[in-house]
């Protein structure tokens, strides 16, 4: 069946992945500074909600922006690939799930490029903004030209907080390379709308630059979970310790607390550079399994305590961080794995994720013996707890 007419006419721009937590926000933020926008997605449900101007998921802003891009009928949404054919700017944010193998992610994007390719005229301009693998956008431009297509390509990596992308995109500068001066030209003209300054690099170095700000995020996170286990095998509160070192002494006021560090990119991205140089990037492998480690420290602290067989223990918040509706690579279920293997009966409770599985906080205070507040929401600050139940603050958000 032929693509359902779209009020913009003849798009300037195509986002892919369109309706994901990276592609929608970029796609509103182009439509609002003047360019008509498809989104394209393969998940219609998900189209269908953004086209009816529903905002699935947290987003600061998102709401209000996206009816705005509507409105003015310069942003539609799509599962209709045949609604990309002859468009000059088509920008790749599709995601790849953690634990995916390096090479996976590369052949997922080539796989899109080639769907891509197809409906698309020599000249066209393709912007990876899917982070991947060094040396993956030279990989995909080779590919393109083995096929005899004459497509220009470029690589742009987002660089936003999820959550707080709509506002955050005009506020940080922008990377921009290409494997052409006429695709970095292409994709400077495109970025410079949004951004308040473009950085151009090489797509060697961008690729590089997007792997290490979140490895490097990472990493942080890894020492202070491991410094945080070191404190307190000594009796202390590494959080409440960590608060108090801070005063007055600004050399250190940046250092995370100690916490689950989860989500769809940090890990991702430091396992990527850990697979690109097997046994050169130690540091990464540690935070990984210093990271990842953290559910299973958890449940030796309460099994140190006493038997947690037949006891109902309480997880607060399974999103991946605070202020977030995103589950993806939550370690607060792989907490409740483990405790459920230890014969736990494990309830779950979160402020901003809709599941019908998921119980009222105060419900699962009442019925738990033991509560873990997994995710520092800001509910969970003064939620009233029962002095007579045990409490595991991971991140301390109940100390401020």
């Amino acid at each position: 069946m032929p693509a359902e007419p779209s009020p913009l006419g003849q798009a300037d721009i195509c986002v892919v992945g369109g309706a994901g937590h990276a592609g929608a926000p970029l796609a509103i933020v182009l439509a609002n500074s003047g360019f008509r926008v498809l989104a394209y997605d393969v998940d219609r449900p998900m189209v269908d909600r953004f086209s009816r101007g529903e905002m699935p998921y947290r987003e600061t802003g998102g709401a209000e922006a996206l009816r705005s891009a509507l409105d003015a009928e310069r942003l539609a949404f799509t599962s209709e690939g045949s609604a990309i054919a002859g468009i000059p700017n088509v920008i790749i944010a599709i995601g790849a799930a953690d634990g995916e193998r390096e090479s996976s992610i590369a052949e997922l994007l080539l796989a899109c490029v080639d769907e891509i390719a197809l409906q698309l005229e020599d000249g066209a301009c393709i912007v990876v903004r899917t982070t991947v693998p060094p040396g993956t956008t030279k990989a995909v431009d080779h590919h393109l030209r083995e096929r005899g297509r004459s497509l220009l390509v470029a690589f742009c990596p987002e660089r936003v907080a999820q959550g707080n992308a709509i506002d955050e995109m005009g506020t940080i500068a922008q990377i921009v390379s290409g494997m052409s001066p006429s695709a970095v030209r292409r994709a400077r003209d495109i970025f410079k709308r949004v951004a308040p300054e473009i950085v151009e690099m090489t797509p060697l170095e961008a690729e590089y630059s997007k792997l290490i700000c979140n490895a490097h995020r990472y990493i942080q996170f890894a020492a202070a979970n491991a410094l945080g286990m070191l404190v307190e095998s000594a009796g202390l509160n590494y959080n409440d310790l960590l608060a108090r070192t801070k005063r007055g002494y600004p050399r250190i006021e940046h250092a995370p607390r100690a916490g689950f560090a989860g989500g769809p990119c940090l890990a991702k991205d430091t396992r990527q550079l850990v697979a690109s140089a097997p046994g050169a990037f130690a540091l990464g492998e540690v935070a990984l399994t210093v990271n990842e480690g953290m559910p299973h420290y958890i449940v030796s602290k309460l099994l140190q305590r006493g038997k947690i067989d037949g006891k109902h223990v309480g997880i607060l918040g399974v999103a991946f961080k605070a202020g977030s509706d995103d589950i993806r690579n939550s370690l607060a279920f792989r907490l409740g794995e483990l405790l459920a293997d230890c014969g736990a009966r494990v309830h779950y409770s979160d402020e901003y994720v809709r599941d019908a599985s998921l119980e009222p906080k105060e419900a699962l205070i009442v019925e738990s013996d033991v509560i873990v507040i997994a995710v520092p929401h800001d509910a969970y600050k003064t939620v009233a707890i029962p002095a007579d139940k045990i409490v595991v603050d991971l991140s301390g958000c109940r100390r401020g």
